[in-house]
């Protein structure tokens, strides 16, 4: 096996064998003591500089044992430099000759009238950023996700998502314990920031130990590290707010417990005052450690019977509920090897919104328009259940997860307008999971087991009551699908090479029923059985040093499939091969910058879940209709971007720019027939041409106490459609900008703004059309005394709706908080104090234009008491 790896890895010589020749890199490393005393001294800056200018080229701090260690790239006129608070600052001149250091720092005496002592907010320690947490947070800050908000290099989305530097993080840990999994939304919503000390960034972590020197992944995880009173004892708060006009509640229980043999997180929420909970447990991405994106299988909602929400408004502004969640999460340390966490959620909400529309589709030489508008009732009821064994050391790993997400959501929506009807969707969903992880190591190689399989049942129905006629979707799905591999990894010099091999098995037993519908057609029913039989192989080669991390991935799969069509007596087998090589480069240019570079070529697997004949009704407007062919899509990408990212000066950044060719072997189009759209897929080959353009700056204002960080999105898309069987083509942009700043101008007030700007372009052969969207919001605290605190917040949205009429909206909301004793406080908010009633925009998608009016919560005020433990 290593003379195949030896073999394989040489056809990457000679592209890497410059640039490591030209960009090698040197590790220096010392120890560092205090003059007198001899002994170690910790946090001692250790700094690499170049020329007069004294740019920085390298830095870290020494340990508590007063070592470190740096890598750098050796030119002309470096020097390296040790400093400290309260010590003379020591340079000498850098030399290939000397890589190790033995310093001795002497104490460099003060006469000072007054001293005055800041605390760093950012640490850095290898590869291990430490962000102070009281040195990010203000007065108006509950928990841990307003703090983290703040901090430069971190971003954190509207549902709760974090990233760092662009990409999804990895781990989320609390006290190096990974209790949440996925579901970290419930810490982020919910921890108090006053219990927590610091929150660590493990840049380039590797959470499995047995992959230690096997793996390097990019992505960062998040460590919370609690204040030690916050340990191994309840924490939490109870909350209770009541208000009116019309009534309105908003309760809140959290608890937790952290000791080495026992964690354990609870949490209950209920309120109807705008405030979506159900973002708290959603699941989200994390970094694919284990090529987990080989058991990804999503199949297609057949009914989409949804309320619209409103973009850019804050959800609190239109969201009409009642919400219940409850949620518990704990782990039991069994040995000193093996953890069992179990976790359980459970969701309740009620909402309910009321809109108006006007639709306008656009054809070649005219328009059609439709005006709407609803009133809808959603009511969702999740339940949600995982019990994970886990043991993590550096001779194996093991993993084994059931999880079961069970789902009962109704949804009642009244339609006005062209097409008055009323629709009651009923899409329960049930799903179980196992995925098993075994990882053995051996020396520098590794033998990994993987097993990964779902059951999924989804029995769904539609009821849509017109004037004259009654319709009824019937649509049950059923799914088993199954995933296993195996893997082998081997290191050797400077390479990894990895062999992973599965087989893949998928089953999809579909069936529906459409009557009561116009006969616009017979092809009312679908009974079809699609399967497939997967065996895989993705060799993969990765190479690493100071300078440059190559890796390069050529997949091989092998699919037999195999479709029953029993309507109409049609039985089919197909065999593809598909393949998607890439190849990904990380130039290291200095510690601090990073050049990216991606490039990949290959087709798409089949959809399979489109494969049907008959018409399923999805709404009471739209038909869809499915395509039975085995021609696969062809798409090529390249992307590049860079990273940057410096902690002592607080400035992170990173910008990506993809470009994507894609060979659809099908063009989605659409028919108008009667009262109804009818969408499908047409067997006829259909380019399309993507730019996607991302990327955030942020940069902490150490003497402002704050941050100021931009965001930019630009996405642009080449291709046609069928419209009434005519082929259109058509370019759609997307551009938006988001700047935002916190700081804190004297010591009793801290501001906190943010605006985006976008803009929506929608080109046609003959015509074209845009809309602009700005909204901007402005949050002012004050501070008169240590017990009060007082919120002045202003919203402003700008919204075209069309070349000519435009909507401006302004919304006001203000708040107070008074602390009575350190674990108790009451407060107040009026919200929506200027009793607006109605938010309008527009959107440009595909052939179509949408103008939306939303009614929004009216003024209301709520009285406050919370208790802290």
């Amino acid at each position: 096996m290593k003379r195949i790896a030896y073999l394989i890895a040489l056809s990457l010589l000679s592209v890497l064998f410059y640039g490591n020749l030209s960009a090698q890199k040197t590790t220096l490393s010392g120890t560092v003591i205090e003059g007198e005393k001899n002994e170690p001294l910790e946090n001692t800056m250790v700094t690499v500089l170049k020329g007069c200018k004294k740019q920085i080229i390298a830095y870290a701090l020494t340990d508590n044992q007063g070592k470190f260690s740096l890598s750098v790239l050796f030119q002309d006129s470096l020097h390296i430099s040790f400093s400290g608070l309260g010590y003379e600052t020591q340079t000498f001149p850098l030399s290939p000759d000397k890589l190790r250091f033995q310093i001795k720092m002497n104490v460099k005496p003060y006469n000072l009238r007054e001293v005055s002592v800041k605390a760093t907010r950012i640490i850095q320690r290898e590869d291990t950023l430490t962000y102070i947490v009281s040195n990010f947070s203000e007065v108006q800050d509950r928990t841990i996700g307003d703090v983290l908000k703040k901090m430069p290099g971190i971003e954190v989305s509207e549902k709760g998502e974090i990233r760092y530097q662009g990409l999804p993080i990895s781990k989320f840990y609390i006290e190096g314990i990974d209790l949440l999994e996925n579901k970290y939304g419930i810490a982020t919503n919910n921890l108090p920031h006053k219990n927590v000390k610091s929150v660590e960034v493990l840049e380039h972590h590797q959470p499995i130990k047995a992959f230690k020197g096997l793996s390097f992944p990019e992505n960062a995880a998040i460590n919370i590290k609690l204040k030690d009173e916050a340990k191994a004892q309840w924490i939490g708060n109870l909350q209770a707010g009541a208000g009116g006009d019309p009534f309105i509640w908003d309760g809140r229980l959290f608890a937790m417990r952290i000791v080495p043999k026992w964690q354990s997180l609870n949490t209950y929420k209920t309120n109807n005052c705008g405030t979506n909970i159900s973002n708290e447990i959603q699941e989200f991405e994390l970094a694919d450690l284990l090529n987990a994106k080989e058991n990804r299988y999503k199949t297609n909602d057949y009914i989409q019977v949804n309320p619209e929400s409103a973009p850019d408004l804050e959800e609190k502004r239109y969201l009409f509920n009642k919400s219940h969640l409850f949620t518990t999460s704990n782990g039991w340390k069994l040995n000193d090897n093996y953890q069992l966490n179990a976790q359980v959620t459970y969701l309740w909400n009620r909402l309910r919104s009321d809109n108006a529309s006007r639709t306008t589709y656009f054809f070649e030489d005219s328009t059609r328009i439709v005006n709407e508008s609803e009133a809808s009732r959603d009511l969702k009821n999740e339940l949600s259940g995982r019990l994970t064994l886990f043991a993590n050391t550096t001779g194996y790993y093991l993993k084994n997860e059931l999880q079961t997400n069970l789902r009962w959501n109704d949804t009642d929506i009244n339609t006005f307008g062209d097409f008055a009807n009323r629709q009651s969707a009923e899409t329960p969903r049930y799903q179980l999971t196992n995925n098993l992880e075994l990882i053995k190591r051996f020396g520098q190689q590794s033998v990994t087991f993987t097993s990964y399989n779902k059951w999924l049942y989804e029995p769904q129905q539609l009821k849509v009551n017109r004037e004259a006629q009654h319709e009824y979707q019937k649509a049950d799905n059923s799914v088993l699908f199954s995933n296993t591999a195996f893997a082998y990894v081997s290191a050797f010099s400077r390479f990894i090479l990895t062999l992973r091999g599965g087989f893949k098995f998928l089953y999809r037993d579909f069936n529906s029923d459409l009557k009561g519908i116009n006969p616009i057609s017979t092809l009312l029913k679908n009974n079809t059985v699609s399967s497939y039989l997967n065996p895989y192989i993705t060799p993969s080669l990765e190479y690493n040093s100071s300078s440059v991390k190559v890796t390069l991935n050529v997949p091989f799969h092998y699919f037999r499939y195999r479709f029953q069509d029993w309507v109409f007596h049609d039985k089919r087998y197909k065999n593809r091969f598909i393949s998607a090589p890439s190849i990904n480069i990380n130039y290291f240019i200095t510690p601090l910058l990073t050049i990216k570079a991606q490039g990949s070529i290959g087709n798409k697997p089949l959809d399979e879940s489109l494969f049907f004949r008959g018409y399923i009704l999805q709404n009471y407007r739209n038909l869809q209709q499915g395509l039975i062919d085995f021609t696969t899509d062809k798409v090529k990408s390249v992307s590049a971007g860079i990273v940057y990212r410096n902690s002592l000066k607080s400035c992170f950044y990173n910008f990506n720019m993809t470009r994507m060719w894609t060979e659809n072997a099908y063009i989605n189009g659409r028919n108008f027939e009667g009262d109804y759209i009818v969408n499908t897929r047409f067997a006829q080959k259909n380019d399309r041409k993507s730019w996607i353009l991302t990327g955030r700056f942020s940069k902490g204002i150490d003497k402002l106490h704050g941050m100021i960080a931009i965001d930019l999105m630009y996405i642009n898309n080449r291709t046609s459609m069928m419209q009434d069987g005519i082929q259109t083509p058509y370019t759609s942009d997307w551009f938006t900008i988001s700047p935002q700043f916190n700081f804190r101008p004297v010591s009793w007030s801290n501001i906190v703004y943010k605006c985006t700007f976008g803009r929506n372009i929608l080109e046609l052969p003959t015509t074209s059309s845009s809309s602009n969207r700005f909204t901007q919001s402005l949050e002012i605290v004050f501070v008169p005394t240590q017990q009060l605190d007082i919120k002045l917040k202003g919203e402003h949205y700008y919204n075209e709706l069309n070349a000519k009429q435009s909507k401006t909206l302004f919304m006001a909301d203000a708040s107070f908080t008074y602390r009575i004793s350190p674990s108790f406080e009451i407060g107040g908010i009026i919200s929506n104090i200027l009793d607006k009633k109605v938010y309008s925009y527009t959107l440009y998608d595909q052939l179509t234009n949408y103008d939306y009016r939303y009614m929004i919560r009216p003024r209301n005020y709520m009285l406050q008491a919370t208790l802290t433990f």
